[in-house]
């Protein structure tokens, strides 16, 4: 069972990596040209989910007859199906997020209603992705910092490499997520991840003080520059009534 919870637990973090949330439970949206790359991954992932279903299935007999052993008089049949075949599985499908085409012959107006209506959520889902987005920019880079900070008297600090493979993690998914929506933040990301793909951490950690804190002050601007972003993205809001 074990691996088919691992493989579970693996497919939502990969969906959720690449895919933006939206406010209709079960549904995320997709970038088009990703659409294909993603449904293959999954194609995989079911496979490999089968393939321990099928596993679980050949021993399931002797699955029961251990838990019956083990838990003696707490050990209920009703707690093992016949069969643990359907109670495991990865789904993918498309739903079309769109008003009914018939809907606007019959009612235009009410058509031009579900429209609007589907572009605030739109609206709504890209706004929220680009405030975390910035949020996590905001943390990895305030952690950048600390790092670089010049230990208390007595204590001693260590650059961590993954301090800049966090940061160039955050950048890499952020540009395969993102819509153009919000420029200020495209072009900031584009600017710490040419800042990070120049940093040696080895090296960094020889530097004397002095190169470190210029570094630190660059990250600093770019610190304050996304709690700016953060703020101007918390003042939009949309009324979907």
């Amino acid at each position: 069972v074990q691996p088919i919870y691992g493989l579970l637990q693996m497919a939502r973090a990969f969906v959720k990596a690449h895919t933006m949330d939206y406010p209709e439970k079960g549904v995320r949206l997709i970038k088009s040209d990703r659409v294909e790359w993603i449904r293959e991954k999954i194609i995989s992932m079911q496979a490999d989910l089968q393939g321990h279903i099928d596993a679980l299935c050949a021993g399931w007999g002797g699955v029961k007859a251990e838990a019956r052993e083990r838990l003696g008089a707490l050990y209920s049949e009703s707690d093992y199906p016949n069969s643990p075949r359907d109670s495991y599985g990865i789904e993918l499908s498309f739903p079309a997020i769109k008003p009914d085409d018939r809907l606007m012959k019959m009612h235009p107006e009410l058509y031009a209603e579900e429209q609007r209506r589907i572009t605030a959520r739109f609206d709504e889902a890209v706004s929220k992705a680009e405030a975390a987005a910035a949020d996590e920019l905001q943390g990895l880079l305030t952690r950048f910092v600390q790092q670089l900070s010049e230990p208390e008297e007595g204590k001693r600090r260590v650059l961590k490499n993954s301090v800049v493979e966090g940061i160039t993690g955050f950048t890499e998914r952020f540009k395969s997520l993102s819509i153009g929506s919000n420029a200020g933040l495209d072009a900031l990301v584009t600017q710490v991840e040419q800042l990070a793909s120049g940093i040696d951490v080895d090296v960094l950690r020889k530097s004397d003080q002095g190169t470190k804190a210029q570094l630190q002050e660059r990250l600093k601007g770019f610190a304050e520059a996304v709690d700016k972003l953060v703020i101007v993205r918390a003042t939009r809001e949309l009324d979907l009534d």
